[in-house]
Parts: structure tokens; C-alpha cells; sequence
């Protein structure tokens, strides 16, 4: 053993002793589980030097309950209690129940499992390289701020608000696991391959360790030092941010014990940043102990705020590298602003100043690097070992290989060519033990051409509206077969080539004009001003004689995030200051940098693809927002940068600066209980989130067309947008397109209504992924259709589902056979179908953004808009077609309708005047339920004075849950009026329903009909109402059939002339029903029966 190992060894020694006397370090009052017992089948409870062994075998997943002596009570100020846990095998849900002052129990969620917010690894494709060790909280308890709630409610409703606090003295009576089952990926996976863990899972068997009980104060935003280890879901508040050995290295499968290990850590300031600290140690461990890993974690430095980058690496005994990796650390608060950092020198060797990367932008055809190292480092090393230095490019090759002798300073040359990365490699060989190693990631920057004859002048592309109109498109999405962290950090190239072809060989058959093909900022960009275009080149030319058109878009976000590793963004923070995601790193759109890196990239793109003739636009999306994970909401978040934002933001309105307004919840209570929140400080917030959202997108898309201008663009919308209808008119001024994000979803009607009224086409997704069943593609193709001129919906695709059809051994939401060949096979019968333009509505549901996020749901989504569920219910059971507005959508005329239905308590004076005005130039007019009774302020409306005594002017009651023949449908938000009350609405108003379904089945049927301009073709899609939503667009045909069995009914059609009419389906049981006579409308036919979801479309031609 050298010297260096032997002082390794001792300071790793003595570090462990110091941990293990001060592991109270993390806690206010910690408690430990020595008195603590605990019941339900086969579960076993030891205890040993402060860790809580648990076992169970519960074969029905029945509960397992820990329970204390006594209660343990909780400091009045606690805001979240907080322990080590390791599962070692076993899936489970968590809760730790608290009991309040007045007897009350309440379940907390753990961040563990199906929490807040879930951890859920199956995006994390490398789940194996985490620790079983994670630092866990409970969602949060803590009572309101005081001075916020005083600052945002009169009074009365203040105290109503501190009132709402559970009662304090709060205790800890129990912490409960729920047995699950889990498939593989889905959950924790300790040291079991998936197989073992299926079974585990199928016999109810777990075993896991518990730890440092105790709970915090704070929340994050008051926390002296937050960071989050991104790739590890790893949070600390006030805690010295932890690596686990288990971080660094898997345990070997035929290693049991003790095990050396030596590890080394180095940090930098961010990926392209300074060396700033490292660590080099050898240990004794057995991976597979929780009480050693625990025991011998390491401590990252305390540093200022930003994000930094991690290397690490692990040798065995006998010196032989065991593995190498690379993780991001995310500093949000600290109390320090600037860090010491260790002389470079101390390394021991080191390329250039000690950084992991770096660009230079130079016009010289080779270049040199140089690598350092010390006299003493030498003479640590054994007498055979050797240097050997390695440059590669980005796909591993070979540019020069070297032995030099090892000496203060070797300087390294090598051809470089513009545009381009490499890796200079420097290793110290015993033979062919890697003892260390030192990677330093080089780009040039510089101009890299297309190699391509493609004439940039004979570029010609249709308008949006020739693109769009009258077509029926299913785009077909290339899903990059790749690992998470390929996307964070860009080492050698993992692109798939054969992949790509047969893709684009499948996206052939599937018979799309066009395709949509990922340009992520993160895999072309992988440093400042350094693009990989290699591998888009080949994807993009690959298409050239094929006959489609390429879209570039950001996606897959889930395999690679949008934000290179070497920004210094900021990450998101909820209003705790908490950053919530455990899915990729959610950056703040307001990062300094952000805007203007992100504008740079996709101007580059289009400058080297924009001119060529198959490629036809781009897919740009909102930026992101705080993951919403209850009890959150998710908003723009609460960084710095946004903080800043919004400062300027009230400046330039001359309205006073403060912080943003957080959502006011009361922990633990739901946020109907909590008085609505006139304050002008929330009012002002959510306008703000709704700004960034419009800034962000306009201009990138301005952006875009400046350096492309005829691109077709589109705007993916993503999940809670604020107030995205806002854009519309600008949307539609540059001939932008909306895209939703997640369908079928019938919800996204209301946006999609106001988008067609403001000229902007609305597209749609297929979700989840692929074509499960014939009822989703009918479905993503029926609300796709709904008021619009065409039909279009993005497909994830999957090659592997394409050629494997059936039930994925991992996810169920994958196609069956049939799935791929009847979303082609359908196209037909829905371009007949779209060809006939749909009949203008003749009622207007008019809702309020402005009274949901102050009595409601106070979100920003696309559906948080108080009208909803008049909306769906008026469209969905009702039969009635109609458009959607709101308080933003200035472009919608109200008299062009006969019949207003009015939602929403709060309106603002505005509105209040045009619907006075649309009243009494005699419009229909019907408010619901507690409909503009309020001002923004919170005063009471004259609206219903003025209206008072109109006999065209009326109230209806709110809209109920249908009372259901058979179960609840899930996630269906099943809501009607009162039938009678409608009926009578539209007689007054003299609105004809174009056509009606009559049933008696559950779910029931709605329809759409269109005609052609020439009125000599009818065509009616009737789809029986499905069911689903996000989570449940899995299902298959027997799913359906299953649950809610096949139904008919007897469609009646009034929107049809008299006349003899040639009548088809096109549809599902495509037949002739020969030539039927209309004398006068209506008339009825018998529908085929059908599955939930399930779209008969029916042709009528005008017979001569």
C-alpha cells in the first residue's frame, strides 16, 4: 500500500468516527425506533445502534404499522418530518401518521413512493446506479404565515385561514407501509433483478431500514443551505448535501462482505466550470449493509449557489477502474457567496486549469492541450506505471494515442476540426489496471457545413392553413432508444442509426406526410457554441428521397433533457422553495442565459436545415412549470431569476415590488375549504406566470422565422401553462399552431374552441404513446375533428411495439396488434369526413380564468377555467355544439350566438358590460348558479341588478354529477344540467341541435356533423362517450368491453334537407344503408353497437 493509500485510509477512518458521534447533526429533536413495535403479517422489527430493521411477508398486501410507546410530539413550528430510509427489496407505499390536538388522524404522504411527488424510476433507465439510501420527508404540515395571510385575506377570512391549521400539539402515532405490486422500473429496486422483485412483490415480502427520525422548521426558502443532487433524488435543507458510496458503484453480484474500495470525487463549477474540490479515499464496505453505507457517506462542501458538476470514480483493490460516473448537484441557497477552492495542484495530475471541459474558437487546424503533474504525485506512483494518452472523437474513434513520460507539464497536439468535440484521455497504467485517470471534453468552436447540393433558394412550403385544412394527419414521432443520462452528459455518441432507418421505414408504411424528428439543445450543443451535428445530419438526409416532411421538435424529453449540462440555469422552486421534480432538471425559464442560449440553438438549427425542401417546420414548447404534485400546484416557479423577473415586471406597471404571491394553501386541508383570494398580489402573480409563458414562446418563434421565415411553427402545449389563451392572437398574427399535449382529453375543448374562434389550429397527441386500442385512435381523432378544419395528432412511436405487438412486458400502454394497422386503416373514412366543414355553434359558454384562480382551482391550466363543466356537460351529454370563451378572448363576437351561457362568479367590469349589452340588444342570455355575482375585488356585482326583470335573461342551476346505471367512471368528470331546464333554454333561444343520440346506456353517446360548402354531402361521427383520461388511455378492447360492455342507440338528425340521400358508414362496420328519403327533418337510424370511445361515421350524398 502507498503512502497516499495508507493516509486515504486513516481519514476515511476517522471520518467515520466523526459521523457516527454526531449523527443528531441532521435534526431539531430526533428521535429513535428503540420502543417502537410493529404489526401486520410476518413483519419483524429490529433494532440496532440507532437503524430500524423492518421485515414483512404479506401475502394479501395487507398494512404494515410501526408504532412508537407514546406518541412522539412534534415541535409546534414543524413543517416537515424527515428520516433516512433503504429499501433493500420490496415495493411500498409510506405514510407517517400524525394525530392533532383535538384527536384528528392525518396519513402524510411520503417522498418514497405514490407521494409527493412520487418516486418513480422507470424514466431513470439506470435506476440500478442509486443508493438504496434516500433522504425522505412527508409532505408538508406547517401552519400558514401569519403575515402572508393578513397581507392577502379581510379579517373574517384570515381567520377562517389560520383556523383551518390542524391544531397543535401535533404527535407521531404511526408510520405505515402498504405492500404493492409493482412492475420493473416502476419502483425503488434495491439489489434484486426485476424477476426476484416481481416475485418479492407478488408474495408481499420487503425488507427496508429506517433511520434519524425527526422533522424540520423551515421550509426551504428560510433554510440556511438547500441543494438537491438531481440524479440521485436527493434533497438536504440545512443538511451537507450526501453521496452514498452505493452512488458510486454497484455491488457485484458474485462480491459478498467486506470489500476496499478506493473512490475519488471531483467538483466543478458546473460542467464547464472551475475545479473547485475533491476527495480521494480508500474504505472497507460491504455494499450491501445499510448501516455501512450509511455510516460511511461522504459530505459534499458547503459552496455558494449554482449548479455544479460531479465526477466520480472507483477502483477495487487491486486497482482495476470499477466505474466512472457523472452527476449534477443543484446549490439553491447557501450562506456563503464565494468558496475556497483546493489548489489544482493537489490532484496530483490535471489537463489544463483543472476543468472537466472546455471550447476554444480558434482558426488553427490543430491544437494543444497540455497535462500536469507534480513531482510528488510521480513518486506516489509504482515504479511500472505508465502514462498513456488517448484524444477520441465523439464516436470513440482514435485521433492520436501517446506514451509520453510523465513530467511537470506534456504538452498534447492533435488536428481539430471545426464544429467539432473529442475527449482527451490520460491514464495511469499498471499494466492493465487503470490506477487514475483524468478526461478533459474539448470543442472547437467553428462553422461546420451541411454536406448537401440542396439549392437554398428552392425551398417552397405551404401556408399553415394548405397544410393543415381538410387533412387528416397522424405524425409519427422518432422516440430516441437511449439511456436518461445520455442527454446530461454528452460523452460519445449513443445514436442508434439502424434504429433511426427502421423507424423512418416503419413512418413510411404508416403513410405520414410528415414526421417529427428530435433536436435536443442538449445532444447538439454539448458545449457553448460546439455543435454535434453528426447525427441529426445523418437523420435529416436520411429522409431526403423518401417523400416526408420532417418537423424538428424537442422531444423526447423524457430521454434527454431540453437544457445543456455546461447553462448555468437555475432550477425550479415551488413557493416553499423546494425543488419538486424527480423526473428530469426543471429549469427556470428565467435563468439568466436561458432565453437567448435556447433562441441561438433553434436559430441554428433552421439555418442549417431551414432551406431544405423536406423540411417543413418546427415544435416549440411552453416552458416548464413546477411539477404538480399534491398537495402543490404547480406554477412558473420561485427562483431568483424569476423573482428578478417579476420585480421588473411590477416596475414597468408602476405597481409596488415584492416577492411573488404564493398559492395560499393550508397544509393538509383541501384548497375549496380555503377562502377565496381577492388579493391583488395573487392576481397580479398569475398574470405574470402567463406573460413568461407568451414572452418565452413569441420569442423564440421570432426568433425562428428571422433566420426561416416561411417555417410552419408549432407550440406544444404543456401541462399548466397560465392562462395560455392569452397567446391566441399573437399565435394566429405569425400562423402559428397550438398543440395540446395529452389526448384524448375532451377537456382541451375549451381551449380548442377559443384557438379556432381566434383563427390558431389546435393538433392533438396520442396519449400514452401508441395506438393501445381501435377506441383511442378513435377517440384522439374525434376531439381532434371537434370545430376544427382538420384532423392531426402526434404518435410517439415505438419500434418495438410496432414490430412486437401485444402487452409490453414492462408497460401496459403499448399496442395490440391491431393498434398500428386500424389508426391507418381509419384515415380514409376520416378524410371523407373532414372534408365537410363543421356547423358554426349557436351557444356560447362564457367562463371565468379570473374566478378559478381566485375561488377554484387557483392553477394555471390550459382546463382551469370555471365553465368547464357546463362546457363538457352542454357537449357531452347534452348534445348541444358549442364554443368556449373567456374574460382574455376579445376576438369572440357574442352576438353571433343565440344562446350565452354564463359561468363563474367572479367577473370583471369589462365583461360585465358586454354581457349587459349582448342582453339587451336581445340575446339570450342564462347565468349559472352564482354567475357574475362578484368584482375582482371581491364586492358584489350589479350585473344581475341591471339584468333584472329581462325576459330574455335567465338562471341556471349549477351542473351535477350524473347519478350512473352502472360504476363511477373514472376520471370522466360526468357532469349534466338539469335536461328539462336545457330543453326550455333552447327553445326560448330557438336552437336546433344539428343531431341527437338517444340511449339508455352509460357512458352515452355525442355527436359532430358537418357539411360540404355545396350542402350535397352530410356527415355525422357519432362516439360513444369515452371514458378514459391520461391514465387510464391504456386500456385495450377487452379492458373496455369488460367494464362497461358494448351499448347502441338511434341517432336522429335534424341538420339535414329534404330529399333522397345515399347513406354510408365509413366506419367500425362499414355498410350501405341504401337511399333514404327525408321529407322533413329529422330522421333516425339505428346506430351498430359500440365500445366506449368507439366513432361511427356516416356519409349522406345528396341523391339527383
Amino acid at each position: 500500500m502507498t503512502s497516499q493509500s495508507r493516509l486515504s485510509r486513516a481519514m476515511a477512518l476517522m471520518l467515520c468516527s466523526l459521523l457516527s458521534l454526531t449523527l443528531c447533526y441532521t435534526v431539531n429533536a430526533q428521535t429513535d425506533f428503540s420502543n417502537w413495535q410493529v404489526s401486520g403479517p410476518g413483519a419483524t422489527l429490529t433494532v440496532q445502534d440507532g437503524f430500524a430493521f423492518v421485515t414483512y411477508a404479506s401475502a394479501k398486501h395487507e398494512p404494515i404499522t410501526l408504532t412508537p410507546a407514546k406518541p412522539i410530539t412534534i415541535r409546534d413550528e414543524a413543517r416537515h418530518i424527515t428520516f433516512n430510509w433503504a429499501r433493500q427489496w420490496g415495493d411500498c407505499d409510506m405514510t407517517v401518521t400524525v394525530t392533532d390536538a383535538a384527536g384528528q388522524n392525518h396519513d402524510l404522504k411520503c417522498e418514497t413512493s405514490q407521494a409527493d411527488p412520487e418516486v418513480v424510476l422507470s424514466n431513470f433507465r439506470l435506476a440500478q446506479q442509486f443508493s438504496m439510501w434516500h433522504t425522505v420527508q412527508t409532505i408538508p404540515f406547517g401552519k400558514p404565515d401569519v403575515s402572508e395571510v393578513n397581507k392577502r385575506f379581510n379579517a373574517a377570512d384570515a381567520k377562517k385561514v389560520l383556523n383551518l391549521a390542524w391544531p397543535r400539539p401535533l404527535k407521531i402515532t404511526a408510520i405505515k407501509l402498504k405492500p404493492v405490486l409493482a412492475k420493473p422500473g416502476k419502483r425503488w429496486g434495491g439489489l434484486y433483478a426485476p424477476p426476484e422483485r416481481i416475485a418479492m412483490n407478488d408474495r408481499g415480502e420487503g425488507k427496508l431500514v429506517l433511520t434519524n427520525l425527526s422533522w424540520d422548521t423551515v421550509d426551504s426558502k428560510d433554510a440556511d443551505f438547500y441543494s438537491m443532487l438531481s440524479d440521485r433524488l436527493r434533497f438536504g435543507r440545512n443538511l451537507p448535501a450526501t453521496l452514498f458510496v452505493d452512488d458510486l458503484v454497484v455491488a457485484h453480484p458474485k462480491i459478498h462482505g467486506i470489500q476496499s474500495l478506493r473512490y475519488q470525487i471531483q467538483l466543478f463549477e458546473g460542467y464547464t466550470g472551475r475545479f473547485l474540490w475533491s476527495t480521494d479515499q480508500t474504505i472497507d464496505i460491504d455494499l450491501r449493509d445499510p448501516i455501512s453505507l450509511f455510516k460511511q457517506r461522504i459530505e459534499l462542501p458547503q459552496v455558494p449557489t449554482g449548479r455544479y458538476y460531479l465526477k466520480t470514480l472507483v477502483w477495487n483493490a487491486n486497482g482495476v477502474l470499477l466505474d466512472q460516473r457523472n452527476q449534477q448537484w443543484w446549490v439553491a441557497k447557501s450562506p456563503i457567496a464565494t468558496f475556497d477552492s483546493t489548489p489544482v495542484n493537489k490532484l496530483g495530475i490535471w489537463w489544463e486549469n483543472g476543468q472537466a471541459a472546455t471550447s476554444r474558437n480558434t482558426e488553427k487546424s490543430s491544437d494543444t492541450f497540455t497535462l500536469h503533474t507534480t513531482d510528488t504525485y510521480r513518486q506516489s506512483l509504482p515504479s511500472n506505471a505508465k502514462l498513456h494518452v488517448t484524444v477520441n472523437d465523439f464516436n470513440e474513434q482514435s485521433i492520436t494515442t501517446s506514451q509520453p513520460q510523465l513530467q511537470d507539464q506534456i504538452m498534447v497536439r492533435f488536428d481539430a476540426q471545426p464544429g467539432a468535440d473529442y475527449f482527451a484521455i490520460a491514464e495511469i497504467r499498471r499494466g492493465k489496471q487503470v490506477l487514475d485517470q483524468r478526461i478533459l471534453h474539448i470543442g472547437k468552436i467553428g462553422e461546420n457545413p451541411l454536406n448537401t447540393a440542396v439549392n437554398s433558394q428552392s425551398q417552397s412550403r405551404p401556408t399553415r392553413d394548405a397544410f393543415l385544412d381538410h387533412t387528416v394527419q397522424l405524425q409519427p414521432e422518432y422516440r430516441v432508444p437511449t439511456t436518461f443520462y445520455d442527454g446530461y452528459y454528452p460523452w460519445y455518441n449513443h445514436d442508434d442509426a439502424d434504429a433511426y432507418e427502421k423507424w423512418l421505414q416503419q413512418a413510411k408504411l404508416f403513410k405520414s406526410p410528415t414526421i417529427c424528428v428530435k433536436a435536443g439543445w442538449s445532444d447538439v450543443e454539448v458545449l457553448p457554441g460546439v455543435y454535434r451535428w453528426e447525427n441529426l445530419d445523418r437523420q435529416v438526409m436520411a429522409v431526403r428521397d423518401t417523400g416526408l416532411k420532417i418537423m424538428f421538435a424537442y422531444t423526447p424529453y423524457a430521454s434527454s433533457p431540453c437544457v445543456p449540462i455546461w447553462l448555468q440555469v437555475q432550477a425550479q422552486q415551488d413557493h416553499r422553495g423546494d425543488y419538486k421534480d424527480r423526473f428530469s432538471y426543471r429549469y427556470s425559464s428565467k435563468s439568466p442565459g436561458y432565453a437567448e442560449g435556447r433562441q441561438r440553438f433553434w436559430q441554428a438549427v433552421a439555418k442549417r436545415y431551414g432551406h431544405l425542401p423536406w423540411v417543413i417546420g418546427y415544435r416549440i414548447y411552453t416552458p416548464a412549470i413546477t411539477s404538480h404534485v399534491d398537495p402543490h400546484a404547480g406554477r412558473m416557479g420561485y427562483s431568483d431569476g424569476m423573482q428578478q423577473a417579476y420585480a421588473k415586471w411590477l416596475t414597468a406597471r408602476n405597481l409596488p415590488v415584492e416577492p411573488i404571491a404564493p398559492l395560499m394553501v393550508v397544509d393538509g386541508v383541501p384548497l375549496n375549504k380555503v377562502p377565496a383570494d381577492f388579493s391583488k398580489s395573487w392576481q397580479n402573480t398569475v398574470m405574470f406566470f402567463s406573460d413568461c409563458i407568451i414572452e418565452s414562446d413569441m420569442s423564440l418563434a421570432k426568433a425562428i422565422r428571422a433566420v426561416d421565415p416561411t417555417s410552419l411553427i408549432q407550440i406544444d402545449r404543456k401541462n399548466e401553462p397560465y392562462a395560455i389563451e392569452r397567446m391566441i392572437p399573437q399565435m394566429a398574427e405569425l400562423d402559428i399552431a397550438l398543440k395540446n399535449e395529452a389526448a384524448p382529453v375532451f377537456r382541451d375543448a375549451m381551449l380548442q374552441s377559443m384557438c379556432i374562434q381566434g383563427g390558431v389550429p389546435y393538433l392533438e397527441e396520442l396519449h400514452r404513446h401508441v395506438p393501445t386500442s381501435r377506441s383511442i385512435s378513435d377517440a384522439t381523432s374525434y376531439f381532434s375533428s371537434h370545430l376544427s378544419k382538420s384532423i392531426f395528432w402526434l404518435l410517439r412511436w415505438s419500434t418495438h411495439s410496432f414490430e412486437h405487438p401485444g402487452n409490453h412486458p414492462v408497460h401496459g400502454n403499448f399496442a395490440k396488434p391491431h393498434g398500428y394497422d386500424y389508426a391507418l386503416q381509419s384515415v380514409g373514412a376520416w378524410q371523407k369526413y373532414i372534408q365537410g366543414d363543421y356547423l358554426e355553434p349557436d351557444v356560447l359558454v362564457f367562463g371565468s380564468r379570473l374566478s378559478n384562480q381566485i375561488t377554484g382551482e387557483r392553477r394555471g391550466y390550459y382546463h382551469a377555467i370555471d365553465g368547464l363543466l357546463t362546457y363538457q356537460a352542454m357537449i357531452e351529454q347534452h348534445q348541444v355544439p358549442a364554443h368556449f370563451a373567456n374574460e382574455h378572448c376579445d376576438w369572440v363576437d357574442l352576438s353571433k350566438f343565440k344562446l350565452v351561457l354564463l359561468c363563474g362568479a367572479v367577473q370583471d367590469k369589462p365583461i360585465i358590460e358586454k354581457l349587459v349589452s349582448y342582453a339587451k340588444r336581445g340575446g339570450h342570455l342564462a347565468m349559472v348558479a352564482d354567475a357574475g355575482t362578484l368584482l375582482p375585488d371581491g364586492s358584489t356585482s350589479d350585473l344581475r341588478q341591471q339584468l333584472a326583470n329581462m325576459p330574455n335573461v335567465t338562471t341556471l342551476a349549477a351542473p351535477q354529477r350524473m347519478k350512473l346505471q352502472r360504476a363511477e367512471l373514472e376520471w370522466a368528470w360526468p357532469f349534466e344540467h338539469d335536461r328539462k331546464q336545457i330543453d326550455t333554454l333552447l327553445a326560448h333561444a330557438n336552437v336546433q341541435r344539428p343531431a341527437i343520440v338517444s340511449t339508455d346506456s352509460d357512458p352515452a353517446f355525442q355527436v359532430q356533423v358537418r357539411k360540404t360548402a355545396d350542402g350535397q354531402k352530410v356527415y355525422v361521427a357519432v362516439m360513444r362517450n369515452w371514458h378514459g383520461w391520461y391514465r387510464n388511455n391504456i386500456e385495450f378492447e377487452e379492458q373496455l368491453a369488460a367494464k362497461w360492455g358494448k351499448a347502441t342507440g338511434k341517432l336522429q338528425l335534424n341538420a339535414i334537407a329534404s330529399g333522397k340521400w345515399q347513406v354510408k358508414q365509413l366506419l367500425r362496420q362499414p355498410r350501405d344503408l341504401g337511399i333514404i328519403t327525408v321529407t322533413d327533418a329529422p330522421v333516425i337510424i339505428d346506430l351498430t353497437a359500440a365500445l366506449g370511445g368507439e366513432v361511427q361515421i356516416y356519409e349522406w350524398v345528396k341523391s339527383k
